[in-house]
């Protein structure tokens, strides 16, 4: 009786043996994870804002950092970089709009580890200048064909309108300016009323800017430059405006009788 005690206690013995190899064996948090650990910390000079004003966002890491991804969405969408930055990077942002922002880094190493972390950011409306709504009064050609294929008597002859706001906007990794698509409105079927409500894009800029404003009609696989160009856009120098506030700024090319009105918030 005394033999067989012992075979059972054994058997149990290495059966918990068994079991404890592998469990050492799958956890993920096991040695090799702590080698490989990764850190990854945020800076920045301060985390409230104004509209259009340049943030740099020091990025430190305990390894050489050969990627990085920045993204305002939570990775839903992301501006990603590699090359070998060293232990330390700068990512820069602007934005025009208000509220709060969770800008997230993700880093890669060169063993394809990855650290991500977060900071949230505050931006403030400062003294920036809110777009209202933009009205066309006239283009070249207004009320005339466009799309020659439909007869004289056919409104589908008319322009399909859409517009484009193009400004300074910088370069998350070069930290660089450069004009950037800002906001392209909705297309105004046929010439629609050729007014634009522009409050809940909720559009704010810097009031130094220089917007560039272009136009065009849009039939979906095919468009045509309303601004007979090269050049295809026209500025709106906002800071022109600047001391007497005018509300709507006008702004108009009589070489392609274009008049547009654009209402704003001072």
């Amino acid at each position: 009786m005394i033999i067989n005690f012992s075979l059972k206690k054994m058997k149990k013995i290495n059966i918990l043996l068994f079991i404890a190899i592998i469990f050492i064996s799958c956890n993920p948090s096991g040695d090799e994870d702590l080698t490989n650990n990764l850190t990854l910390e945020l800076h920045t000079v301060n985390t409230n804002v104004s509209i259009d004003e340049i943030l740099p966002i020091t990025i430190t890491a305990n390894k050489a950092i050969m990627g990085v991804d920045y993204s305002l969405d939570n990775f839903v969408t992301s501006a990603s970089q590699f090359t070998n930055f060293g232990n330390s990077t700068t990512v820069y942002l602007n934005t025009s709009k208000l509220g709060k922002k969770q800008v997230g880094i993700k880093i890669t190493d060169t063993e394809n580890n990855t650290a991500t972390k977060t900071i949230t950011i505050i931006v403030e409306k400062g003294n920036a200048v809110q777009l209202k709504s933009l009205l066309v009064n006239s283009f070249y050609n207004i009320n005339q064909s466009w799309d020659t294929e439909f007869s004289a008597s056919d409104p589908n002859r008319l322009a399909d309108v859409v517009f484009v706001l193009i400004k300074p906007q910088i370069g998350v990794f070069s930290g660089q300016m450069s004009q950037q698509l800002w906001f392209k409105s909705s297309i105004k079927q046929n010439q629609g009323d050729l007014n634009w409500n522009l409050v809940s894009e909720n559009l704010y800029v810097n009031p130094n800017t220089i917007l560039k404003f272009s136009l065009a009609d849009d039939d979906g696989a095919f468009s045509q430059d309303l601004m007979l160009g090269p050049p295809f856009e026209r500025d709106i120098d906002l800071n022109y405006f600047g001391t007497s506030k005018p509300d709507p700024i006008n702004f108009k090319d009589t070489a392609i009788n274009l008049d547009v009105d654009l209402k704003v918030v001072w």
